[in-house]
C-alpha cells in the first residue's frame, strides 16, 4: 500500500514568499491595490466621485509592465495567454461598437517601486515569521510583530460584528 501523505518530519517549517517574478502583479499582469501602494502613485484610484470614499473596482485595472502582461505562445505558436498589452499600448476590445481598453497604465518606474516595496515587505515578513517559528519550536512564547497584532485586532472586531448563533 502506497502512502500519499507526507510525514510530519518531511514537512518544511519555512515561511516563504510567493515564487513569482513580479511582486507588483504577482505574475497576473494586473497590479492590485490590496495594500494601498497604488494610491501613492494614482491618488484618485478607485474613489467614488459622489461619496469621496475608496471603493474597489470603480476604475479600470492597472496593467503591469512585466512579461505576464503580454501575450504568451507555446512552441507551436499557439496562444497560451492573451495578455493585456501590446508592444506599445494596452489592448482594447470592441464592445457595442466602441473600443474599450482592458486597463490603464502607470509608469514603469512606479510599477518597479511597487514591486520593490512588496518584495521588501515579504522579506521582512519571512524573517519575522522564521524567528517566531524558531522561538515557538524552542518552547518560548514569542511576541508577535505589530502588523500581526493589528490584523488580529481587526479580525476580532469583525468577529464581534457577526450575529451570535
Amino acid at each position: 500500500m502506497a502512502l500519499h501523505k507526507r510525514s510530519a518530519s518531511s514537512r518544511s517549517n519555512d515561511f516563504l514568499a510567493p515564487r513569482v517574478q513580479c511582486f507588483a502583479c504577482y505574475d497576473t499582469g494586473i497590479v492590485s491595490n490590496s495594500d494601498g501602494l497604488v494610491w501613492n502613485y494614482v491618488p484618485d484610484y478607485d474613489i467614488d466621485l459622489n461619496t469621496g470614499k475608496r471603493c474597489g473596482g470603480l476604475d479600470l485595472a492597472i496593467v503591469c509592465h512585466c512579461t505576464a502582461a503580454y501575450e504568451s505562445q507555446d512552441y507551436q505558436t499557439n496562444v497560451t495567454r492573451s495578455g493585456y498589452r501590446t508592444s506599445d499600448a494596452v489592448k482594447s476590445v470592441e464592445t457595442n461598437g466602441y473600443n474599450q481598453q482592458l486597463g490603464i497604465l502607470i509608469s514603469k518606474e512606479h510599477t518597479r517601486e511597487i514591486h520593490r516595496a512588496r518584495r521588501m515587505s515579504w522579506e521582512i515578513s519571512c524573517r519575522d515569521m522564521e524567528a517566531i517559528r524558531k522561538n515557538a519550536a524552542a518552547g518560548e512564547k514569542p511576541a508577535l510583530p505589530a502588523y500581526i497584532e493589528n490584523v488580529r485586532a481587526q479580525l476580532m472586531d469583525a468577529k464581534n460584528l457577526l450575529p451570535a448563533v
